[in-house]
């Protein structure tokens, strides 16, 4: 709290009602496809994958418990690496990682560039199939060197779900397989109206809440909703970019105040 107003940090966005006008007349863009979550994104990777490798893959111990769900999903088979004092996949490492098998990086933050360590992993083991998890950094994901990486859209945009992959190996979706729409954005985006409406928190927080519990319960590769994409679409990425980083020197100035 900051003079006399309560500053809240994290969580998801809040959604203006106002800007899903015009959503029945969207007419999507069918050479984009947003894939439902980034762990949904992540089994799409791995399902492409595991076509022509072992199903084994190397995550760091620092990870969130949902990508280690994802990879069992996918039928793969984890291991485990200790990160360095960098939060940095280890380069010695790569000695335990056999032929042909899959090696996951985090950039942590949006803080954590791991280009170098992806692009020394392709000059010395050219056979492992590198993927990088941007999920906390979507301004980066499509500058990744890794042969995957994918970025989830909610944690950067007013959106309820909705996530891309950027690939440097080949398309990932076959065309004659169909991929349901999720079943938990229509829980997210009634949280995040709620919360643009200023309810009280308890009410949109248990609608988040419910919408994740749905999200760990999807085994399956999902994508995103209409409504999502619709959003996207009237989106300025240009304009928020500069927005946030003007709220972020705001928030830099402002944490010796709260502390």
């Amino acid at each position: 709290m900051t003079n006399g107003s309560i500053i809240k940090i994290g969580g998801e966005f809040e959604i203006n009602p106002s800007s899903l006008k015009g959503v029945s007349d969207f007419n999507p863009n069918k050479a984009t496809f947003l894939f439902s979550s980034g762990r949904s994104a992540l089994m799409a990777i791995l399902k492409n994958v595991a076509r022509t490798n072992p199903r084994k893959i190397h995550i760091p111990y620092y990870i969130c418990q949902s990508v280690v769900n994802a990879c069992i999903y996918a039928d793969f088979n984890v291991s485990f690496y200790e990160l360095d004092e960098r939060f940095l996949f280890p380069l010695d490492y790569t000695e335990k990682i056999e032929k042909e098998e899959v090696l996951l990086t985090v950039n942590y933050f949006g803080f954590v560039d791991d280009n170098p360590t992806v692009e020394s992993i392709k000059q010395t083991r050219p056979d492992i199939v590198t993927i990088s998890d941007h999920s906390q950094s979507f301004w980066t994901y499509s500058q990744s060197m890794a042969d995957y990486s994918f970025t989830s859209l909610r944690k950067y945009l007013p959106v309820p779900d909705g996530a891309f992959v950027n690939s440097m190996k080949k398309d990932l979706l076959d065309r004659n397989n169909t991929i349901f729409k999720n079943s938990f954005y229509s829980l997210k985006l009634a949280g995040s109206i709620m919360k643009w409406q200023k309810q009280d928190d308890n009410l949109y927080l248990e609608l988040f809440s419910e919408g994740e519990n749905i999200i760990d319960t999807e085994h399956s590769i999902t994508q995103a909703s209409f409504v999502s994409e619709f959003l996207f679409s009237t989106i300025n990425l240009e304009a928020l970019k500069k927005k946030r980083k003007k709220t972020h020197k705001l928030f830099m100035n402002l944490v010796p105040k709260l502390v």
